[in-house]
């Protein structure tokens, strides 16, 4: 966990799930209380109220959905441009939101593009990662650089993401162009200054 590798390190963390956000608030327990905040919530376009669907085989798959049924739950929804936009710094963001990471991406690109977080993570299982896909052209557009993250046995890989790459994993980073990473992590990563 980033908190315990870096001392300094501040955390704000958004979890819609009620049993996944106690898991998530006990672990953040560990580490003093001004160090991370929890929001109990899910993140999208625009504020309010919406549903949430849960995988009953892979509870983290939970995702927004428009219609109620037996198996989606009530949460608030907090705006990501106007949380994001009221955010002076960021070095890291994970987002895995299963499917909506577009939309969110789409409702934050003036706070991305601001705040040029160092290392952008996220999921993509539908093929829109790359620089002329829809979320490659928003984080393209905000200053950033893709890399699909290949997994090995004993390390990972960033392989960059060029026009027209229809990479086959789901994990990727996007690279602020104007805020370097540490240099033990572009020596790790083969990266160029």
């Amino acid at each position: 966990m980033v908190l315990a590798r870096v001392p300094s390190s501040q955390l704000l963390a958004v979890e819609p799930q009620p049993d996944i956000g106690a898991l998530l608030r006990h672990n953040l327990s560990q580490f003093p209380a001004h160090r991370w905040t929890m929001l109990a919530a899910a993140i999208s376009d625009r504020e309010g109220e919406g549903l949430i669907a849960v995988n009953p085989a892979n509870r983290g798959g939970a995702t927004l959905v428009g219609e109620v049924s037996a198996a989606t739950t009530a949460v608030p929804m907090l705006d990501a441009g106007r949380m994001l936009g009221a955010l002076d710094w960021l070095d890291l963001v994970k987002i895995d939101i299963e499917g909506h990471e577009e939309t969110v991406l789409r409702a934050s690109a003036e706070a991305v593009a601001r705040l040029q977080t160092r290392s952008i993570l996220f999921e993509d299982y539908l093929g829109k990662a790359a620089p002329d896909a829809p979320i490659g052209r928003i984080l393209t557009e905000c200053g950033y650089a893709l890399f699909a993250v290949r997994k090995h046995l004993r390390r990972n890989s960033l392989q960059p993401l060029a026009a027209g790459d229809r990479p086959a994993g789901r994990d990727f980073v996007a690279l602020s162009r104007s805020r370097a990473l540490p240099e033990a992590a572009r020596r790790k990563y083969r990266l160029s200054p």
